[in-house]
Order: C-alpha cells, then sequence, then structure tokens
C-alpha cells in the first residue's frame, strides 16, 4: 500500500516489520526504562491521531457525532459501527504504527543516528 522511502531500500519490508524501533532509530542501549515509555506514548498518540484523522475523511460530520456517542458507550459498539461503514479500525492501526515506524527510521538514518 504504502513505499518505503528510498533512503530505506536497505531494509526489507519483513525487516522493517519484524525491527525493534528502538534499533531502527538507534536508541542508545543504555535508554531508561522511563525513556523507552515516554518514546513509546509518544508514537502511540502519534498513531493514534494518524488514526483519528483517517476515521474522520471517511465518515460526514452526522457520521462522526454518532461514532462520537458510541464510543461513549463503549469501544466494541463504535467498532462495530465502524465496521458497519466499512473502516477497518485494527488496519488503519497497523499502517499507521508501519507508516511512522518508516519515517522515524528514515529521519534516524538521515541524520546519520543509525549503523
Amino acid at each position: 500500500i504504502y513505499s518505503i522511502t528510498p533512503i530505506m531500500k536497505e531494509l526489507t519490508y519483513k525487516q522493517l516489520v519484524e525491527s525493534d524501533i528502538f534499533d531502527l532509530i538507534g536508541a542508545p542501549k543504555s535508554i531508561s526504562k522511563e525513556e523507552k515509555l515516554a518514546l513509546i506514548l509518544k508514537m502511540y498518540q502519534t498513531v493514534e491521531n494518524r488514526v483519528i484523522a483517517k476515521i474522520m475523511d471517511k465518515l460526514s460530520d452526522s457520521e462522526m457525532k454518532e461514532f462520537d456517542r458510541k464510543m461513549q458507550l463503549g469501544q466494541k459498539e463504535a467498532f462495530e459501527y465502524l465496521k458497519a461503514k466499512n473502516i477497518d479500525f485494527n488496519r488503519l492501526v497497523l499502517e499507521e504504527s508501519i507508516i511512522l515506524k518508516t519515517e522515524l527510521a528514515d529521519l534516524a538514518q538521515k541524520q546519520g543516528i543509525t549503523k
């Protein structure tokens, strides 16, 4: 679906998906657990924001209000609503996670951070 930028051509798609993000971005082995958790939280928030933006692009204003209402009832109802609208939430999360991982690895490589 998405192409990997030319700078990442050394990595196969499988390697990109299976590699630890901290290795890809050249994080020092001495990085603390707290620093790792903080980075993971930032990455999670970025993916979450991107997924929400994709959902908003696919739903009308009234559908978005209905989705918000269903989210207040519970995630199961909200995810069923998205499924009924042919929106695969899990696929969006996976796609955006891979895109972010690619962007971070590419940025680290361009900055000469990684090996």
